[in-house]
């Protein structure tokens, strides 16, 4: 049976993370408008998300 990951908020390091496995969203400031950032960041987000493999992000660190 496959292991559903969800995205998921990490209170403690104020970052999205996979709970599957230790990938972790880098957030980037690319334009100068803040909202323009967040909007693109969100975007961003839910692709890298989708399309990361946990198995490249072992939560042992191991590849």
């Amino acid at each position: 049976m496959p292991v559903t990951r969800k995205l998921a908020w990490d209170e403690q390091f104020q970052q999205w993370r996979c709970s599957g496995c230790a990938w972790v969203f880098e957030p980037h400031a690319l334009f100068g408008d803040q909202s323009l950032n967040k909007y693109f960041d969100v975007v961003r987000r839910d692709e890298e998300f989708a399309a990361h493999v946990c198995d490249d992000y072992r939560k042992d660190g191991k590849a």
